[in-house]
């Protein structure tokens, strides 16, 4: 069974910088004050008055990792970890309440360009690279229980894949890519 969750708009801001900053060692968030006028051309953020704030520096400095919302933290997964392009296992938790970040379980295995699906209580890490770039496609799937903070194998793909996409339909699990 999938639930829905909405997902405030300072924290879908923080989830969308999480994958571009998390290389620089750190998160922002935009404080935004009005809103923005509809407009068939780009936002200009001055207009909206958009300003960066910065905050709690990643414990390590990481890209292309993965990251998602989840009760009103964002975990961010994995990913490279530095020049040697080395891939990590590590799992971080970003909570903007105390702007401060908390290791969790680390994955099972160092990958990266995985797809990453929630089911209700669930995160679903699909394929992905294994291991130091340029990796190994694999099949493998894992699953984080978020309440256990403790990951279990899933089912396998029907064969190696990466850099894809996920997605939860209903209860069809779809990964594409």
């Amino acid at each position: 069974m999938s639930t829905r969750t909405r997902i405030s708009p300072l924290l879908a801001a923080s989830c969308l910088l999480g994958v571009t900053l998390a290389a620089l060692a750190t998160t922002a968030t935009p404080a935004l004050g009005a809103p923005a006028a509809q407009s068939d051309g780009p936002v200009d953020p001055d207009r909206i008055g958009c300003i960066w704030e910065r905050h709690a520096d990643s414990p390590i400095a990481r890209f292309e990792a993965g990251t998602l919302p989840i009760d009103g933290k964002l975990y961010c997964c994995g990913g490279f970890v530095n020049q040697a392009i080395q891939a990590s296992a590590r799992v971080d938790a970003y909570d903007p309440m105390t702007d401060a970040w908390t290791r969790m379980a680390d994955m099972p295995t160092n990958v990266t360009h995985c797809g990453f699906v929630r089911e209700g209580r669930s995160v679903w890490v699909l394929g992905g690279f294994v291991g130091d770039n340029p990796g190994t496609a694999t099949s493998e799937v894992w699953i984080y229980d978020i309440d256990a903070n403790a990951w279990s194998v899933g089912p396998a793909l029907p064969r190696p894949i990466a850099s894809g996409g996920a997605a939860l339909f209903g209860t069809d699990l779809h990964y594409f890519g």
